[in-house]
């Protein structure tokens, strides 16, 4: 009979029946904390990675601010900067509530800041619908220096005419890039920036050195030179190394007595030879390994009245902070000779 069941049934199933109500209970309890937890785990997950999202982003947009050394006014860091944001894909889906660019000239300095929120997930489950940060940057202008800049200038006679279906002559074009670069270069007139300036063609201009240096060979006024050899006297050329570049041909000598003897006069304003050694395609080692040594060949100095290097514009220009010198020696570089661009290279 059902009531017979009923009144033999044990204490112990009444108990599993009242236990099973009370766990319905406290996990219906502990459902919604449950929940608000993970979605806080969540947002909080998503506010972390956003954070860094645009901790990167305002970093970026203050190092592109505080490149530009040329103009650095406040208003010329905030369009950098603002631009850089502007076109961030990091601020996607991210509402801008507040942006600021400064720039701190004394202190060589650009300062970026952006308020942002955005949206939560889980969170409006409570009535926080946005989450909101504030991220600065700050980055420091490059310094203007120290810096050595040497342009080696190609003032050769090649460079009077233009290239092929151009109508602007190279030595032209040469001096207008030379100087837009120069006045890039020492824009902000910082003392540790320097600028030189090297002509070239087959001689070096080094200016008039008195007394004359040890690296040149002694150069008298009156020199005693071969007027003309005997006929049929044969000039050779052989293979050599000049100024460290393997040669063929570079160099040459005759093979007879000198007939006649001459006397010159040469007057030295600072023009120079390449050194040349003789040697062999298997002679480039032992060049550089000599060429400290105080024995190794001296340029040879080359006299006024047997090229025209000697010309003013010709003579190199030493580092210096003087934009205007360097500017007008670019403006007056004088055209002549052939072309040998391990000199210019090597000055």
């Amino acid at each position: 009979m059902p009531g017979s069941r009923v009144a033999n049934m044990t204490p112990a199933v009444f108990r599993r029946r009242a236990d099973s109500g009370v766990a319905a209970i406290i996990f219906a309890l502990t459902l919604v904390p449950m929940m608000l937890a993970c979605g806080l785990m969540i947002d909080g997950y998503n506010l972390y990675s956003t954070d860094q999202a645009l901790q990167r982003t305002v970093d970026a947009a203050a190092l592109a601010a505080a490149a530009d050394n040329t103009d650095m006014t406040t208003a010329h860091a905030q369009s950098l900067a603002f631009n850089y944001l502007d076109h961030s894909p990091n601020l996607a889906n991210i509402t801008i509530t507040g942006r600021t660019a400064t720039s701190d000239t004394t202190a060589r300095t650009v300062t970026v800041t952006l308020d942002a929120e955005f949206p939560t997930y889980f969170m409006k489950i409570v009535q926080v619908n946005t989450m909101k940060v504030s991220i600065t940057s700050r980055a420091e202008r490059a310094q203007p220096g120290p810096l050595d800049l040497v342009l080696a200038l190609d003032t050769t006679q090649s460079m009077n005419s233009p290239p092929q279906g151009g109508v602007e002559t190279k030595i032209t074009t040469l001096r207008s890039a030379a100087t837009a670069l120069v006045n890039q270069v020492m824009a902000t007139g910082s003392p540790q920036i320097q600028v030189g300036i090297v002509p070239y063609s087959a001689y070096m201009n080094v200016g008039p050195i008195s007394p004359v240096p040890d690296w040149v060979n002694a150069i008298s006024r009156t020199m005693t030179s071969c007027k003309s050899y005997p006929p049929g006297c044969p000039l050779v050329y052989y293979d050599c190394l000049v100024d460290g570049v393997f040669t063929t041909n570079g160099c040459g000598k005759r093979n007879c007595e000198c007939a006649v003897w001459q006397k010159e006069t040469y007057d030295w304003k600072g023009c120079i030879g390449p050194r040349s050694m003789d040697g062999s395609s298997t002679g480039t080692e032992a060049f550089l390994a000599s060429i400290s040594s105080p024995t190794f060949p001296k340029y040879p100095g080359v006299a006024s009245n047997y090229t025209n290097c000697a010309a003013s514009g010709s003579v190199l220009l030493p580092l210096t902070t003087n934009l205007n010198s360097v500017l007008n020696k670019i403006n007056t570089l004088k055209i002549s000779g052939e072309t040998y661009i391990p000199s210019g290279l090597t000055w």
